[in-house]
């Protein structure tokens, strides 16, 4: 729970429909919070790990369904991993494993306050990395030393993972890395999604390598960040069309090469700028030093498992939704420009989805005057371009110039009441 006054927020004005809107706050704060997520899939139950997997498990994924680790078959259960606010889901493990914790280690970002109690953390580099950051991979490394068939070995990663989890390979030193980073993310502006193909082939743990390191032991794979996200809000990849083109998850298998890599550099001018180092491994990559494959990914019969899958987020819920309520303040008689992106982002899913057996109302509240206006807007952009039904009296339009004030308005819960009602009859 995060919002810890519901009870004082709850205790005025309209009781019922405060403590509900407090409660699909903390169930949509709970649904992104990996502390939470962890502790709903990791159980420890009758001597075994269990892990309830339903809702955490990518389409397509041919391995779906319960997870059980019975202790007798483990010596060890070791957590490791990466990301930024990792240690989130880290302390939810320490939690829900309890005793049967042997130990890990996790990367967090500098400035974080080190919050696990039995996990190590080391806090490291991001956006560029440092030298922080091999000290971190290499306490995760000693790990695998004597690494056997019966330890189980949970990992973490997410945003961050790739600069904090950087462990450069042979013949590559982190100042070149960081150097590297530096020049294509805040000198050329070159986005993630570019840069890591090459990262991941310029390490010692990405690419599939990390997951080799700690071979033959049991491996589950988890991810603070939404495994199945494309560049679409609406479109979702599925279990083998990630592992073929991830270049976020530093455990898992990856498509691209290091002719991939080069490409990219030329295509951004960089090639020339690149440490000689950086060049020489990915002019001298050889199948044999490849990142890992599908095939060879799958042979480990390891687990995956996203923690947050914005599947719950606005677009799809609009798909699956009933009526869409915007919630609009007035300002310069036009919409927020958050609630206008929103509109215009919908053009993805409007191709894929006809709305006209979804219901659009909309609650705005103006400074002074102006309402009509946005109103007029929500009927053009969502009615008539995306074919929202319109319900009779569809909108509700206040008049509010101070902060608190539109409560106080004369007759404004009769109002609101009937306005209600009018939402659930439609």
């Amino acid at each position: 729970m995060r919002i810890t006054n519901k009870e004082q927020l709850a205790a005025h004005g309209n009781r019922e429909g405060r403590k509900i809107v407090a409660e699909l706050l903390d169930a949509g704060l709970d649904a992104l919070d990996p502390y939470v997520r962890v502790k709903q899939l990791v159980h420890v139950e009758n001597g075994k790990i269990v892990l309830h997997t339903d809702g955490f498990e990518m389409k397509g994924d041919p391995h779906a369904g319960p997870l059980e680790f019975d202790l007798k078959d483990y010596d060890r259960v070791y957590v490791i991993g990466a990301a930024k606010g990792v240690q989130r889901a880290a302390l939810a493990m320490e939690e829900a494993l309890g005793d049967v914790l042997t130990g890990g280690h996790v990367i967090a970002k500098h400035g974080e306050d080190i919050i696990c109690k039995k996990i190590g953390v080391t806090l490291a580099g991001h956006p560029v990395p440092d030298e922080a950051c091999v000290e971190g991979c290499k306490k995760i490394e000693a790990l695998a030393r004597d690494i056997t068939s019966r330890d189980l070995v949970f990992t973490i990663t997410g945003s961050g993972c790739g600069s904090l989890m950087t462990y450069p390979a042979d013949d590559i030193t982190i100042d070149e890395i960081a150097r590297f980073t530096h020049m294509m993310q805040i000198e050329k502006g070159v986005p993630t999604s570019d840069l890591n193909p090459i990262r991941t082939h310029i390490d010692r743990f990405k690419g599939g390598r990390l997951s080799r390191l700690f071979r033959p032991a049991t491996l589950v794979h988890m991810t603070t960040a939404d495994p199945s996200k494309q560049n679409t809000p609406v479109t979702r990849t599925t279990y083998f069309e990630m592992l073929e083109h991830n270049t976020f998850f530093p455990p898992l298998s990856t498509g691209t090469t290091y002719a991939d890599c080069i490409a990219i550099l030329q295509k951004w001018n960089a090639w020339d700028k690149t440490p000689v180092s950086i060049q020489n491994r990915l002019l001298r990559g050889t199948p044999e030093t490849e990142n890992m494959s599908v095939e060879e990914y799958e042979s480990l019969g390891a687990r995956f498992f996203g923690l947050i899958f914005k599947d719950a987020t606005v677009y799809p819920a609009v798909r699956k939704c009933d009526a869409l309520v915007m919630l609009c303040a007035n300002y310069n008689d036009a919409l927020a420009a958050n609630l206008t992106a929103c509109v215009n982002r919908l053009t993805a899913l409007f191709r894929q989805t006809r709305m006209y057996d979804k219901r659009l109302f909309g609650l705005i509240v103006s400074g002074y005057s102006g309402g009509d206006l946005l109103a007029r807007q929500l009927i053009s952009a969502l009615n008539m371009n995306k074919s929202f039904f319109l319900p009779p009296h569809f909108c509700l339009l206040e008049t509010a110039n101070e902060r608190g004030s539109l409560i106080r308005l004369p007759g404004i819960a009769r109002r609101a009441h009937e306005f209600a009602a009018q939402l659930s009859r439609s």
